[in-house]
């Protein structure tokens, strides 16, 4: 009896270790993704989350197995292999769908504004001396204000442990006001001091919030190395201005230049609650990239309208109850599809009237919380929240089983 105990104990936690294990790979796997449409990035994290789970199961299996899987060993080893073939891929599908019904459900905002211009908001701070020795940084800034045109809005900050004002955000009007700055940014871009992301990014929105002009948005353009101390709620309420109205918004597009892509979470996190764009480029790579990740930034500008399923939305929304129960919906399916691939891969057709209701009705209320915690705690902190709990009611689908038997 201590010795079943005992098997018990150490197959739930296993189960505990993949589910921490789902969640701290798949925050990893959601930040190299982060360039990746929501669809895209949905399908892979979902069967990422499925691949962790049959791991845990498979492991759970050498541990210990049931009577019905000893009398059915020779079976089981196919039609477990059978249903990862179909079932894995099959997650990929879902996680896609789910997501692309997810966008569609409510009205998205309205899209196509013209665009008014750009505040670049640059890193000079002590350590971009390591990570641009070559000061690619002003080449690439000074290609992008090249392709400015006249008339369009320009402005520039650099900051390190303070912010300053290299132009204020106005109409470009001459060739000799570009060739002005350009010659400018040559003089003034050096590196030294510390790091002050929020105070930079809070600069640029109250200097473009100056401005009483209908074409909004403007596009705040971020480049930088390193991380500092940032107040994620009072970045994101900077950047929506007025909820009601939507063209009042300021997106951030990022530019993370290091090495490491992990090192880069805070950028994707600000790219991700303003509605831009995140781009890394790795240290040493073709300079040419940091331009065209400039003028990328300008060419594909736009709101980003797109809900994600398991990450915070951006913005208050009118319709948020429905997109609420349509998450719910979304999300219990998973926990459905899951519960359905641990009856098919132990084939064990008796779980359908054992403990599969009570697995699915735990994903179901996983999915409930989840919505709840999102729609409560609406930064990036409550979406990893919320992202924990989600992996942990998958993963009880995958505890074990085998006393069922």
């Amino acid at each position: 009896m201590r010795k079943q105990s005992a098997l018990n104990g150490v197959m739930l936690l296993l189960s505990i270790i993949g589910a921490v294990a789902a969640f701290l790979f798949g925050e990893a796997l959601l930040i190299y993704v982060s360039y990746l449409p929501f669809w895209i990035q949905c399908g892979i994290y979902l069967l990422f989350v499925m691949s962790v789970c049959c791991l845990v199961m498979i492991l759970s299996e050498k541990i210990r197995t049931g009577y019905y899987l000893l009398k059915h060993r020779r079976e089981f080893g196919l039609t477990a292999g059978k249903a990862a073939l179909i079932f894995l891929p099959a997650a990929l599908a879902i996680g896609i769908i789910t997501q692309i019904l997810y966008s569609w459900g409510g009205i998205s905002l309205n899209t196509n504004p013209r665009f008014q211009g750009t505040m670049i908001v640059c890193d000079v701070s002590g350590s971009m001396q390591e990570n641009d020795p070559y000061m690619d940084t002003v080449e690439s800034m000074v290609s992008y204000i090249e392709t400015v045109p006249l008339d369009e809005h320009i402005g520039v900050i650099l900051f390190n442990d303070m912010s300053y004002n290299l132009r204020e955000y106005s109409p470009l009007e001459s060739e000799e006001e570009r060739e002005g700055l350009i010659q400018l940014i040559y003089d003034e871009m050096y590196y030294y001091g510390g790091t002050d992301i929020e105070g930079a990014l809070l600069s640029a929105f109250a200097e473009m919030r100056e401005l009483d002009d209908p074409s909004w948005p403007g596009l705040v353009l971020l480049f930088s190395d390193g991380l500092s101390d940032i107040n994620y709620d009072r970045i994101r309420s900077a950047s929506i201005g007025n909820a009601s109205n939507s063209r009042n918004r300021i997106p951030v597009n990022t530019i993370y230049f290091s090495q490491s892509v992990l090192s880069g979470y805070q950028m994707n996190t600000i790219a991700e609650i303003t509605g831009g764009q995140y781009y890394h480029l790795g240290v040493g790579g073709d300079p040419s990239e940091l331009r065209n990740a400039f003028s990328k930034s300008r060419a594909e500008f736009n709101f980003q309208t797109d809900r994600h399923l398991i990450k915070s939305s951006t913005w208050s929304e009118s319709n948020i109850i429905i997109r609420a129960v349509i998450r719910i919906v979304l999300l219990s399916a998973w926990g459905v599809f899951s519960g359905i691939f641990v009856v098919v891969f132990l084939n064990n057709n008796r779980l359908f009237k054992h403990f599969l209701v009570a697995k699915i009705v735990v994903s179901i209320i996983c999915a409930i919380a989840f919505t709840i915690i999102l729609q409560n705690m609406n930064t990036d902190f409550g979406s990893r929240i919320g992202r924990g709990l989600l992996a942990a009611g998958m993963c009880v689908m995958y505890l074990p089983t085998y006393r069922w038997d």
